[in-house]
């Protein structure tokens, strides 16, 4: 089997950006077209993907890709890392390749195929600020301690950033997409998720959409806290997604069968819950339990 590290190419400016995306779009294709070789994309995005410094390697799916590489014997898998931007143009043009983490949306059903179980459930994505300056945020909080992100966006008094090509699910995903050409948004290109707390550390944001384990892997409790946004669902169900085409269809359904095993997805759910707090941890858990619960009903 085997594995090399590859990196998706940055785009510069110009002509010469979009002919360097072309041409390695098409070596991909080309070199790849052999029906058990193909990538396993990763976004650079801790504690989910973890591609640097002494955790390397150890991210909740880069234990999960493992985990299923080694269940997959007769594939030849390279990792190749890149935005979310840029793995979905991927998909979009019939790479041969996996991902995961990946959310199901609207959009992304139109050319990738998902596992019909999920591999593991996140908290949602919330509004990610810096402690000391909270009360600024205040006149936008409900009755039942959730943010009101439409309200708050409407004000036109604050700079949240977010990460291109990520999809936050639910409520953020439209904000994102009523307000992505306007100033309240700041747009970050940069592979590296990570960076997007750095801007918010360093006040080139006011907020930042996020997860709240971003906040524990970047160490930085102590200054961030996440805020509860009003209409987000409990929880968002994680899945591997492939191209929607011939060789995805084939693929899916061995991934399909590896996720199956309730063992396993006892175990991907333990890689995520160790980023968790220990209140976090616990809620997670009964969450986890009801849902696979309900999924076992349903299939009976």
């Amino acid at each position: 089997m085997r594995r090399v590290r590859a990196e998706l190419p940055k785009l510069v400016s110009g002509a010469i950006g979009f002919l360097c995306l072309v041409c390695m779009m098409s070596f991909s294709a080309r070199s790849y077209a052999n029906e058990n070789e193909a990538f396993w994309f990763k976004a650079d995005f801790p504690p989910y993907i973890i591609v640097s410094g002494p955790n390397n390697g150890a991210g909740i799916d880069d234990k999960i890709a493992d985990y299923m590489i080694k269940r997959l014997p007769e594939y030849s898998f390279s990792f190749m890392y890149g935005t979310y931007k840029r793995v979905t143009e991927q998909m979009k043009a019939l790479v041969h390749g996996v991902i995961t983490p990946i959310f199901k949306t609207p959009e992304r059903n139109k050319y990738m195929l998902f596992s019909d179980v999920a591999s593991y459930l996140v908290l949602p994505n919330g509004l990610i600020i810096k402690k000391s300056e909270k009360k600024k945020f205040e006149p936008f909080m409900l009755p039942d301690g959730t943010l009101d992100i439409e309200a708050l966006c409407a004000s036109g008094r604050f700079v949240i950033g977010f990460s291109s090509g990520r999809s936050y699910s639910g409520i953020l995903d439209d904000i994102i997409r009523k307000y992505k050409d306007s100033s309240i948004l700041y747009e970050r290109t940069a592979i590296n998720q990570a960076g997007i707390m750095k801007m918010l550390e360093a006040k080139r944001v006011h907020a930042v959409f996020g997860f709240p384990v971003e906040i524990k892997f970047a160490g930085l409790e102590n200054e961030l806290e996440s805020l509860h946004v009003a209409k987000m669902v409990p929880y968002i169900p994680v899945y591997f997604g492939v191209p929607k085409d011939e060789w995805g269809q084939k693929i899916i359904k061995k991934l399909n069968a590896i996720v199956h095993d309730g063992k396993v997805l006892a175990e991907f759910s333990g890689y995520y819950e160790q980023w968790l707090s220990d209140e976090d941890r616990q809620y997670h858990k009964k969450l986890t339990k009801e849902y696979y619960d309900n999924l076992a009903k349903s299939t009976q």
